[in-house]
């Protein structure tokens, strides 16, 4: 096999895909009520957790639909770091954009369809990505700014496995 310079973030999709099916395994084994309950009047329910992780990787992948790179600067790459860190912490904070704020209009099946179908466009992507394009910056973040694909899948797999932990402790309190 030969190794492009894609291959290294396809195996990163790969894992994040793999993350997300997990989630959808465990999630989809618990009953209706669980899954829409909030655990408290100001928390998400477990499927608005869900629909929060479809719409923001919507809101940050559908910005390439132009495939334009977008002018990066240092300060971009300080913005994106401390996105990261905030992701990494427990330290809880607002939706970047109200487009990323669950509507709870949407069931499991589509949101998992949703998700998927998201995955394949990113991958057809990643599958034919010029190895020139790398650095380009064509996703794009409320905070952060323009992202290059590395940026992007790292942000989306830490986002989902910070809100895959909110997840795993609300179903340990069912």
């Amino acid at each position: 096999m030969i190794k492009t310079p894609a291959h290294n973030l396809l195996t990163q999709l790969d894992r994040i895909e793999q993350d997300r099916k997990e989630l959808f395994e465990e999630v989809q084994l618990l009953p209706e009520e669980v899954i829409r309950k909030k655990p408290s009047e100001e928390k998400w329910s477990i499927l608005e957790i869900v629909e929060h992780l479809v719409l923001g990787e919507d809101y940050v992948l559908g910005a390439s639909e132009k495939q334009l790179p977008r002018k990066r600067t240092p300060f971009h790459f300080f913005r994106y770091l401390f996105v990261m860190t905030i992701l990494r912490s427990f330290v809880k904070v607002g939706v970047p954009s109200r487009k990323m704020r669950p509507e709870s209009k949407s069931s499991l099946d589509e949101l998992s369809e949703r998700w998927e179908n998201n995955h394949q466009k990113l991958r057809n992507y990643l599958e034919n990505l010029d190895p020139d394009s790398l650095s380009d910056a064509i996703f794009f973040h409320p905070i952060s700014g323009p992202l290059t694909v590395q940026q992007a899948l790292n942000m989306m797999e830490v986002h989902l496995k910070r809100h895959r932990k909110q997840i795993k402790a609300i179903i340990s309190q069912n």
